[in-house]
């Protein structure tokens, strides 16, 4: 023990010099130098505490805030600029002028911030299971936000004493596009869409590879199918109609899911070239005894129209207006048979789908933006 003591301590003193300039460089004057190398040096009994002098108080706590000021400078910095993000949000909000200029600075940083957030991501993969989040419009919903309060007295114009849709049929189509007006109000068209069964649904997409890359966008209380895929084997419709109160969402924001979905739901012929259709696709598939369920309003403002096509079975989808238009806009009801195609503005009106049919219901929900006075 005396050997290695002495050893220590003759190292020690021949790096003195060294000792003494790494001090400085830590900005430590000559005496907090001179104690932090004397109590190196020395030697304390462990069962007699050295008492902590004021000096060595203070050496120590300098210490312990070179150690944290890295971390504290990086909070710091990210608390700024979140600052300065909410304010220059808050100045977008009351001027437009603010709110075009700060989308025309943030739009070409927009791909490689991404993009760099999904690289820094990828090892998160391995721990976590994130691939619940990627559809997700919103992350953390805000409890005091309502929606209805944003809309303006303008959307209960569009439902002012409107009872029913206004239905069309295949053979009224044919003789000119409807008119942009007509939106002002539900549009059930008969028989117009496509005849999509279970048979069908399987035999378009199992011919296409992008279905069995896709896992992402299920929504289902089937224990054994969490992918598309696997409804896609024999003898599942049997195991459908033997639980009865099934349902399968699915929903794609990919432009190759997107056109294996069109696939099986064609773009109905009622659109006028011009429309632009959303890629964001849902397809329902149903049992008799599901639950009804609540049809997604469109996130982008252009969007705002929508298309609900029932390929097999049957629905009764009720219609409900915003409840500050109070009893002037009633709720609208439409039962959907095969091939039926409900059109409605869901700015204006919130969905509601009630499956009827003792079978397995197959539909549809888009979006599009008209981009004419017709449609």
């Amino acid at each position: 023990m005396d050997k290695e003591f002495a050893e220590t301590l003759a190292y020690f003193r021949d790096n003195a010099a060294d000792l003494r300039q790494l001090g400085k460089e830590w900005g430590l004057s000559e005496n907090e130098i001179k104690e932090c190398i004397e109590r190196a040096m020395s030697v304390v009994p462990k069962d007699l505490p050295r008492p902590e002098t004021t000096a060595s108080r203070t050496t120590r706590l300098k210490f312990a805030a070179r150690r944290s000021w890295p971390k504290i400078r990086i909070l710091l910095w990210i608390a700024g600029l979140l600052a300065v993000l909410i304010g220059i949000g808050a100045l977008a909000l009351q001027n437009d002028e603010i709110d075009h200029r700060f989308v025309q600075f943030i739009s070409p940083l927009l791909y490689p911030v991404t993009r760099g957030l999904r690289l820094v991501t990828v090892p998160l993969h391995d721990m976590f299971n994130l691939y619940e989040y990627y559809l997700r419009d919103c992350f953390v919903r805000n409890p005091l936000f309502n929606e209805e309060s944003m809309l303006g007295d303008h959307i209960c114009e569009n439902c002012n004493n409107v009872t029913a849709a206004m239905q069309f049929t295949a053979g009224t189509l044919e003789q000119g596009p409807i008119p942009f007006a007509a939106f002002t109000e539900p549009l059930l068209i008969k028989g117009k869409g496509p005849l999509v069964t279970f048979e069908t649904f399987q035999s378009i997409l199992s011919k296409n590879p992008f279905v069995k890359q896709h896992m992402l966008g299920i929504s289902t209380n089937l224990k054994w199918a969490a992918q598309v895929t696997d409804l896609l084997e024999d003898g599942v419709k049997e195991k459908l109609v033997a639980q009865p109160d099934f349902h399968f969402f699915w929903l794609s924001k990919q432009a190759s899911i997107s056109q294996v979905m069109r696939k099986v739901f064609p773009r109905p012929d009622l659109l006028e070239t011009k429309a632009e259709v959303a890629i964001k696709k849902h397809i329902f598939l149903t049992g008799p005894k599901a639950k009804s369920f609540h049809l997604p309003p469109s996130m982008m403002a252009s969007y705002k129209y929508k298309w609900y096509a029932q390929g097999s079975g049957s629905s009764e989808v009720t219609l409900s207006p915003p409840s500050t238009c109070g009893s002037d806009c009633p709720p609208v009801t439409v039962t959907l048979e095969a091939q039926d195609l409900l059109v409605y503005n869901c700015k204006t009106y919130a969905a509601e789908v009630k499956p009827l049919e003792a079978d397995i219901s197959i539909s549809f929900l888009g979006s599009f933006n008209p981009n004419d006075n017709t449609i």
